[in-house]
């Protein structure tokens, strides 16, 4: 698959984060940290890590086709890309009480069966508290040309 299908909404360590003025909050610093694991998880193909993260009733946007947590899942374990390494630019955390929306430009490399690939995405993630956890209830993702 071309798209961020096996990307799984991934985050990088190194990251440029952009916030209103003044410090990160607590909710952005738990979410940065929530992300960098999901990049570490992505690059190390960690299934388990995402579908504790990701809510039961998760829904993923790409273009035009909308996927269900479990249907995201499927669609990255059976692409045959391996993701390498992933930097996202200009990341933003909107946050909104138990909700936040970050976003961002996410760079990903990696490996597909027709060879490398180097790909951009303008990324929207929502995130809400459930069960005093950070869960991932929505993303939408656009494959820059």
């Amino acid at each position: 698959m071309k798209h961020r299908l096996s990307v799984l909404l991934c985050f990088a360590a190194t990251q440029l984060v952009v916030l209103p003025a003044g410090a990160q909050t607590a909710t952005t610093r738990t979410l940065l940290h929530l992300e960098n694991q999901w990049s570490r998880a992505l690059v190390a193909n960690d299934m388990v890590f995402f579908r504790r993260i990701l809510h039961p009733d998760f829904v993923y946007t790409e273009d035009s086709v909308v996927m269900t947590k479990d249907e995201l899942i499927k669609a990255i374990t059976s692409s045959g890309e391996t993701v390498t390494s992933s930097t996202s630019e200009g990341m933003r955390v909107y946050p909104h009480g138990n909700t936040a929306i970050v976003t961002g430009i996410l760079v990903v490399n990696g490996r597909s069966p027709s060879g490398p690939f180097k790909r951009r995405y303008r990324f929207t993630d929502t995130w809400k508290v459930i069960g005093g956890n950070w869960r991932v209830i929505a993303a939408q993702d656009y494959l820059i040309p």
